[in-house]
């Protein structure tokens, strides 16, 4: 087991699902905290919408951000 999660973090897919999955989870935690539920009892169609959600927000987040840094 040890030696197959040695080869799993050699890949950069690892890598990048692993960044992934900790700046997108971060808006489904902060809606989890206001709304008091569970991320894990999300059904998929909700699941998929909060993704969805969360993408256009880091999107415009980045956006914003590459036209502040333009601006400078």
């Amino acid at each position: 087991m040890e030696a197959d999660a040695r080869k799993r973090r050699q890949r950069p897919t690892y890598w990048v699902d692993l960044v992934l999955r900790a700046f997108l989870g971060f808006p489904v935690y902060v809606l989890s905290v206001i709304f008091g539920f569970e991320p894990s009892d999300i059904s998929t169609g909700f699941q998929r919408g909060l993704w969805l959600l969360s993408l256009a927000a880091d999107v415009g987040t980045l956006f914003g951000v590459a036209k502040l840094l333009h601006w400078l």
